[in-house]
């Protein structure tokens, strides 16, 4: 006989012993999806990388590098695997090499290299020297040394200054070859393009530097004067120039002027003597209606009342 409160058999009765499956302990049966969900989750976030712009990414799994570089943007890889970014902008580089110039002056000079990793060689790069640092350390920086020190000593230290454009390509130059040549050796030519140099500041001594100071500034006013002289001969050039134009001018107007009135007194010689008549009517032209005075010596000028 059963009692309405009572209960009946082990079937009705809850699990006293901690069953997963009993509802007052649900936490062991999200466990169980946790312990899925986690590792999936993980996997997954690890399967994409998002690269920034201006970088570029060389990707290894279990220390073996993959040839392909991650390109900016989203790329999808496998969750195991390891990414390291690399800068791919163009970076200045200063440095400061000490050097002789072809006269045995002592020259400090200081430049910037400008450079950049290339985003297809960024994978054999990152084999060869992990970071840029190291490619700075063991080529760049060598590279700056031995070619500051190879140009400086064919130019003496007055040449340094005065064709400082000459040196500042034939550095570049320099830099650029040994660059390369590093590079190919370890075979990753073309990983790094060098761009740009600057001479940002040659420095001797302070004595030599105001010898050369002076040097110069006496150059530049011998230069002035020789310009100044120049314009000046230009300048009496052309005033003689001008001179003889107007001298050659006012001989022509008196040559001129002369033959005209040479002209004309050929014109009149002709016209009296083809025309007789022509001198006394010249003469009656002229007179003003007075007799002239004259004394017994002096002929009588005679007028011909017939005409």
């Amino acid at each position: 006989m059963k009692f309405p409160f009572s209960r009946g058999g082990n079937a009705d009765r809850p699990n006293q012993s901690g069953n997963p499956e009993n509802p007052r302990f649900p936490i062991f049966a999200y466990a169980k999806w946790l312990l899925v969900l986690i590792p999936v989750a993980f996997l997954a976030w690890n399967s994409f990388k998002v690269v920034p712009r201006g970088y570029v990414g060389s990707k290894s799994t279990f220390g073996v590098l993959d040839p392909q570089p991650l390109m900016p943007g989203f790329n999808l890889m496998n969750p195991l695997s390891s990414v390291e970014l690399h800068n791919i902008l163009v970076t200045p580089h200063k440095a400061t090499a000490r050097s002789g110039s072809h006269d045995l002056q002592k020259v400090t000079t200081v430049v910037t290299v400008s450079y950049n990793l290339v985003d297809s060689q960024v994978p054999v790069f990152y084999r060869e020297y992990l970071n840029i640092d190291n490619f700075r350390e063991a080529v760049l920086d060598p590279a700056i040394q031995e070619s500051v020190k190879a140009v400086t000593a064919h130019f003496t230290a007055t040449d340094l200054v005065k064709r400082r454009d000459t040196v500042r390509d034939e550095i570049e130059a320099a830099i650029r070859g040994l660059v390369q040549q590093a590079l190919a050796s370890k075979g990753a030519a073309g990983a790094v393009q060098v761009g740009r140099v600057t001479l940002d500041n040659l420095e001797f001594t302070p004595k030599f530097a105001a010898a050369i100071e002076a040097k110069v500034k006496a150059g530049q006013d011998a230069e002035r004067a020789r310009n100044d002289g120049a314009k000046m001969i230009a300048e009496a050039d052309g005033e003689a120039q001008s001179i003889r134009a107007r001298a050659e001018a006012e001989a022509y107007q008196t040559v001129e002027l002369a033959k005209k009135e040479a002209d004309a007194i050929r014109r009149e010689a002709a016209a009296l003597r083809d025309n007789p008549d022509l001198v006394e009517l010249t003469a009656i032209g002229k007179w003003k209606g007075k007799l002239p005075r004259y004394n017994g010596n002096m002929p009588m000028p005679m007028i011909n009342d017939k005409q």
